[in-house]
């Protein structure tokens, strides 16, 4: 009778497992909602209610390429070639060791070598956490008028979901709020950080458990988020418009998880941002293809993170869009 009874709350228990795993894997993000103190001078207010947070040496560098095409407008400078890349923490070089380069960097230093009668600038308008939403409208704001040959929006796979970084007020503090889905471990249980590789359920348990059990005060809840397949696609709807009339070609490169557990979900957004590329006429590139011959997890910056390409990484994206580049 005991062994009847433990079998079937041993199926049960699988059972469920495996309808959480399919769940999260294929229908669902999850994570934790994290909330930094921002100190109000760094802050540059946007038009409407929220406020979006971009470094100021990125913002310098978009203010000054500005000045530059009005200059070059005037004076009719042809032999520019200025590339601007949107993108999130990935573009932005998230977890590079010292004197390892971003693919932007690497990109611009290839077409330099390969082409030294043009003059190539390379824009990165970029933010930790930023989805596709934030993207195009960071480039609607500080980009389109900036004079430019080509747009690439480096699309990163966790960007699907519909929480989205921002900046509230509450309290009368300025707090910047963010969406992580990362796998932080918890050492001192056995086998953790192996479950919590391989099963995104193990993941969802691990989150929970820190917050349980250490109090995270910057961790106040975990949350189910939808998948933001629509958003997504009237984010490139809008930068399409954005970019049609002055007919400058665009070019969407998805950087991948860099574990194997996620290639299902990876699998089915790349293949809605080829479709959407079609329709708009764009030019496609899914890194999982160049860099599943290197190892996925040979090219994480560490091996807690999934998300960041090393250094290795970044020069394999930057090879390959530079290769693919139409001219």
């Amino acid at each position: 009778m005991f062994f009847k009874i433990f079998t079937v709350i041993l199926s049960i228990f699988l059972i469920t497992i495996a309808a959480g795993e399919i769940y999260l894997r294929n229908y669902s993000f999850y994570g934790i909602e994290y909330f930094i103190q921002l100190d109000e001078k760094r802050i540059k207010k946007d038009t409407g209610n929220e406020l979006n947070f971009i470094a100021s040496h990125i913002l310098d560098n978009l203010i000054k390429a500005k000045k530059d095409s009005l200059l070059e407008n005037t004076q009719n400078i042809s032999n520019i070639y200025r590339i601007v890349i949107v993108g999130d923490s990935i573009t932005g070089g998230g977890g590079l060791q010292q004197g390892e380069l971003k693919f932007a960097e690497i990109m611009k230093d290839i077409l330099q070598r390969n082409y030294p009668d043009i003059d190539f600038d390379i824009l990165v308008c970029a933010s930790g956490g930023w989805s596709t939403i934030q993207e195009v409208t960071a480039y609607e704001k500080y980009c389109k008028d900036i004079r430019h040959n080509l747009v690439i929006v480096a699309y990163c796979q966790n960007d699907d979901a519909e929480s989205y970084q921002q900046i509230r007020k509450i309290n009368g503090q300025l707090l910047l709020v963010f969406y992580k889905t990362g796998i932080p471990y918890l050492s001192s249980i056995p086998f953790n950080q192996f479950f919590t590789e391989r099963l995104l359920i193990a993941r969802f348990i691990n989150e929970y458990s820190i917050k349980l059990l250490q109090h995270h005060k910057l961790s106040p809840r975990i949350k189910y988020c939808l998948l933001g397949d629509d958003k997504i696609h009237g984010a490139f709807k809008k930068l399409y418009t954005l970019t049609k009339s002055q007919r400058i070609p665009v070019m969407v490169v998805v950087f991948p998880h860099l574990v194997k557990s996620t290639a299902m979900h990876d699998a089915r957004m790349s293949a809605l941002i080829k479709k959407w590329c079609e329709e708009f006429d764009w030019s496609f590139i899914d890194l999982i293809e160049y860099y599943k011959s290197y190892g996925l997890e040979a090219l994480r910056v560490s091996f807690k993170d999934s998300i960041h390409p090393n250094g290795l990484g970044h020069r394999i994206a930057a090879e390959t869009i530079v290769k693919e580049l139409k001219w």
